[in-house]
């Protein structure tokens, strides 16, 4: 018998083996070396639990809890399942769980007595403040490690390895206690394990690449587990699932024609075995020179529960469309899921990125959800075909093991950042036709200053094989984001126009009122700002936003972020800054008239306004501020002509075949004519 460890935490302590191909992760314990744990080589492990003396194992562990069994707070979180296998309870007050073996004592059990056969179950969600057993880690459903240790911090009980899961269906030993630990039928968290697979079946593989095709061909699938049958959808539906005793997909039984955009989907099942993970290909036949001209993201999901109508995310049923424009409901029968936000109105969706030179890329699947400000939200329209006007729905995606990998690893924009958490597809509200690159360009600015933006890059947009348009993929700002580009392991506070996206408000709602509160001219009282909120960074944001005349801002589009720790220091991030270089704003001040005279940062009643109010007071800030102009508008600086002209020019050659005829007046324009007027501007400031 061959079997795997795997991991399970924080919901229940136990340690689990898991079960699997020899594809799987292995044990650490492997003595012959062949990749794969057999009955005979579990011996040693048997010894460490004689030696602890505690008889408790890691019985059953769920890592991915997408919709299975909720905590006691009514969240689907990840469970760890613990069971005395001994004649005797056990206490296990002072032992720890871990889900990193090189720090043993991770996390202590509290008083908690398991009775003989009995069970534990512990969450594994972070939320140790919750009622109820939570432990301070979670779990990662793209496979890890868990390990249980007695009172000493030294001793191992027991210890857990597993590979990727799958959503809601849980790992263990079969029967419980046993050496095998497999993929378990149904979940028994608190009691008997009751059933397990005989193994997991290997996905389905293609006989060609996802890509760009210029004729047709025969695609023939295949998969290594004997006896194993493939079912396949052409629709985005999950293949093989079963309503009404209707199995979903058509039974692959030989090669399948490929002449046109497909998005064809295929799982492999076998009785008795666990069906193997969803795989989703696209393969774009004859396109034209604008498609093949960038990246191609191709969406794919099931149409009318991840997209539209009645369930998806842009489902919108009922109701009109009053003289604003927003969505007015019609009644209790109509309902506009664009409107809504939050884990109830994210659906999975399988994400592909194909790069035409060469059709490499990869796939992922992860979750959905509409993006949009509250303004756009009540104003997105359902359109079919191409994308248009309030018809350009935006989005972000999630990535999460509740749907695959929990981060999407690939170099998707040209920065030093490859590992995320979350990204935006941008659809470009206020600048959707032409140039559509003033947000992107306005980030990379940023950077050029020396700052930490968002990273984006341009992308043609396939849902379910439709063509929609282009769309600016970019770096979501939340708490991964400032994590992976600071270099940090602690968790982030990051706030919006909106308020609260990750963390709490306690460190900002304390600078903010110390800058309100304090005369900042004193030096005592500057330096205590300056000790919290990156200034430098703070002024080349406000430099960028002033000089192209954001009319939606400092009110609205911001985002800030700091570390949540002593060390935590604030700084901006520039976010929509679509309403910029109007020809009719050129001159204007964004201190004092612009957008209008009581929005002006003199006058604004918002954060940011308040703090440079505060902030100018000081005669070292608006010598430092001066010392920022000169750096970026001379002497090679970030904001010269000939650096703009560089950014902007690598933009509109890489949109050259959805905008053959982009807009230059940023460059030839607002740029000559907006310095000079801008520098005037600050000097008038002071």
């Amino acid at each position: 018998m061959v079997f795997k460890y795997r991991k399970a935490l924080t919901a229940v302590v136990a340690a689990v083996f898991i079960f699997g191909s020899v594809k799987a992760n292995v044990l650490p314990i492997d003595p012959d070396g062949a990749d794969v744990i057999n009955i005979p080589e579990t011996a040693p492990l048997a010894e460490v639990w004689n030696e602890a003396g505690i008889p408790l194992v890691i019985n059953e562990v769920m890592a991915s809890n997408r919709s299975s069994i909720r905590d006691p707070q009514g969240e689907y979180d990840d469970w760890i399942e613990l069971y005395n296998a001994g004649a005797e309870p056990i206490n296990v007050a002072g032992m720890y769980l871990t889900d990193n073996p090189d720090n043993p004592t991770k996390w202590m059990l509290p008083g908690a007595t398991i009775r003989a056969g009995g069970y534990l179950l512990i969450w594994a969600d972070e939320d140790v403040g919750d009622y109820g057993l939570h432990a301070n880690f979670k779990l990662n459903a793209d496979g890890e490690q868990v390990a249980l240790f007695a009172a000493d911090g030294a001793t191992l009980i027991d210890f857990l390895e597993f590979g990727a899961q799958t959503s809601d269906v849980s790992f263990g030993r079969f029967p419980d206690a046993d050496a095998n630990s497999r993929f378990l039928i149904n979940p028994t968290p608190g009691a008997r394990n009751d059933g397990a697979y005989l193994g997991e079946v290997e996905a389905p593989q293609f006989s060609h690449k996802r890509g760009f095709y210029d004729r047709a061909f025969m695609l023939t699938l295949a998969t290594e587990t004997e006896g194993a049958a493939i079912y396949y959808t052409l629709d985005g539906s999950v293949p093989h699932e079963i309503f009404a005793r209707i199995t979903t997909g058509t039974a692959y039984t030989g090669p399948i024609f490929i002449n046109k955009t497909t998005c064809l989907r295929a799982r492999a099942v076998k009785p008795g075995w666990k069906d193997s993970e969803v795989k989703t290909i696209t393969y774009v036949l004859n396109a034209n020179a604008e498609v093949k001209s960038m990246p191609l993201i191709s969406l794919v999901a099931d149409e009318h529960r991840t997209f539209y109508e009645p369930e998806g995310v842009m489902a919108i049923v009922g109701g009109s469309y009053g003289s604003d424009g927003t969505w007015v409901s019609s009644g209790p029968s109509s309902y506009n899921n664009p409107m809504q936000r939050g884990m109830a109105y994210e659906r999975p969706v399988s994400f592909e990125w194909i790069v035409p030179e060469d059709n490499s890329g990869f796939q992922i699947d992860c979750g959905i959800r509409v993006h949009g400000s509250n303004y756009m939200r009540p104003r997105y329209r359902r359109q079919n075909g191409y994308w248009t006007g309030s018809g350009k729905f935006a989005f972000r995606l999630y990535f999460r093991s509740g749907y695959g990998p929990s981060w999407l690893e690939y170099p998707l924009f040209p920065f030093e950042v490859e590992r995320f958490k979350s990204i935006v597809i941008r659809g470009g509200h206020n600048d959707r036709v032409n140039p559509f690159i003033k947000d992107e360009l306005i980030r990379r600015l940023h950077k050029d200053m020396g700052q930490v933006a968002s990273g984006g890059t341009m992308a043609n947009l396939f849902i379910n094989g439709e063509y929609k348009g282009y769309f600016n993929p970019c770096e979501h700002i939340k708490d991964a984001f400032c994590q992976e580009w600071f270099g940090s392991d602690q968790p982030w506070d990051v706030m919006t126009m909106n308020g609260i996206r990750d963390g709490d408000a306690v460190s900002w709602n304390a600078l903010l009122d110390y800058a309100r509160g304090n005369d900042l001219s004193d030096d005592t009282h500057y330096q205590y700002v300056a000790e919290r909120l990156d200034v430098a960074a703070f002024i080349d944001y406000l430099i960028l936003e002033l000089w192209a005349a954001n009319w939606d801002w400092p009110h609205n589009n911001w985002s800030a972020a700091a570390e949540h720790s002593d060390e935590g220091i604030w700084r901006f991030f520039i976010w929509d800054a679509e309403g910029t270089f109007r020809s009719s704003d050129i001159n204007k001040s964004g201190f004092t008239d612009f957008p209008s005279a009581e929005r002006g940062l003199n006058r604004a009643n918002t954060p940011i306004a308040w703090l440079y109010r505060a902030l100018k007071a000081n005669e070292t800030f608006r010598r430092r501020f001066g010392d920022r102009l000169n750096k970026h508008f001379y002497d090679g600086g970030a904001m010269t002509e000939a650096n703009i002209r560089r950014r902007f020019e690598e933009l509109r050659d890489q949109m050259r075949g959805v905008i053959p005829n982009m807009d230059t007046y940023i460059l030839n324009g607002w740029t000559p004519g907006r310095h000079d007027a801008f520098l005037q501007i600050c000097a008038a400031e002071g």
